[in-house]
């Protein structure tokens, strides 16, 4: 046993002397420049060395000139040069070529990360009970939380959960307000905050004072906002209790279609329609349609009521495709 392991042990010190023989001995080389894939062919018919390496790692490429004399060590090293390339000679005169082992850190410390801004912007959900921008009061686009003015805004869905199509009933939700309508006469007035007023604005203009021309229809509000102080100067010749301000619902590129009716004492009938989407294919123009037909009997044998209420709106917006 011992006997053997000496042979052991002397063959492979005759192969790793045989190796660093072939390592340091000079060869005649005359290799033109050209691929590295092709020059370490070369390479190895005029060494007699076998070299292994993947054809994706030599891809690409390029090696300049190589002629004299120079040992197999001396010549890998000229010819790598620049690739990014690595070898490793065995004990029996055989070459490996590859891409150098990525080593990853033991003991890594805590790394610090760039800082990342996120810059975004919230869109109110017609669907809920609560807004947290308004155009009221500055008229602009701008979050309440950033607005120095006192707003209180009743959603799309607490009218609809109301069943309100009139803005007498809207106002009830308004502390501070107070709206005096007299619905058999066709007279309506808003108190705020003292200040009687019968002045409206829709989108921010201006809307002819009520005076008998009956209560004012809100079936197609997107939200009723009121404005309460002396702000409302803002808007021009106004009661400083502030002003009352209905936005519109927008046309919409999407389709959508509703109709709902109700009924009630005296004979009431009221049926709303609302219809929105694209007119062309490309989807820049819209339409929004809004229809409330109101019918209703009263408490006097002579009174009756009847009011058809049509809000067309027409929207068009840039084209993005090119």
């Amino acid at each position: 046993m011992r006997f053997l392991q000496q042979s052991l042990l002397m063959a492979g010190l005759v192969a790793v002397s045989a190796g660093i023989k072939a390592a340091d001995t000079r060869h005649s080389f005359n290799i033109a420049a050209q691929d590295l894939g092709s020059a370490l062919q070369q390479l190895a018919a005029q060494s007699g060395a076998a070299i292994f390496y993947a054809a994706d790692s030599v891809s690409g490429h390029k090696v300049k000139a190589l002629v004299g004399h120079y040992t197999l060590n001396a010549a890998l090293t000229e010819l790598l040069s620049g690739s990014g390339l690595v070898f490793s000679l065995s004990a029996d005169s055989s070459v490996s070529v590859r891409k150098p082992a990525v080593t990853q850190p033991t003991d890594a410390g805590p790394v610090m990360m760039p800082k990342v801004r996120v810059v975004a912007k919230g869109i109110d959900n017609p669907d809920s009970y609560s807004y947290t921008h308004t155009s009221t009061a500055t008229k602009t686009d701008t979050p309440l939380m950033e607005t120095p003015i006192n707003i209180q805004i009743i959603p799309q869905q607490v009218i609809k959960d109301q069943l309100s199509t009139t803005l007498d009933r809207t106002l009830q939700n308004v502390s501070g307000v107070v709206s005096n309508s007299w619905s058999g006469y066709g007279e309506e007035s808003i108190t705020i905050r003292g200040f009687q007023t019968s002045t409206v604005y829709v989108d921010g203009f201006r809307l002819i004072e009520y005076g008998g021309f009956g209560l004012r229809n809100i079936s197609n509000a997107q939200s009723v906002e009121v404005m309460k102080g002396a702000a409302a100067a803002l808007y021009g010749a106004n009661e400083p209790g502030g002003i009352v301000n209905i936005v519109t619902k927008q046309p919409q590129a999407k389709p959508y279609y509703a109709v709902s009716q109700s009924f009630g004492s005296w004979n009431h009938y009221l049926t709303n329609v609302d219809s929105t989407g694209a007119i062309n294919e490309s989807k820049n123009l819209m339409y929004r349609v809004n229809i409330n037909y109101d019918t209703a009997d009263s408490w006097r044998q002579i009174d009756q009521t009847q009011k058809l209420f049509v809000a067309p709106s027409f929207k068009e917006g840039v084209n993005k495709t090119v």
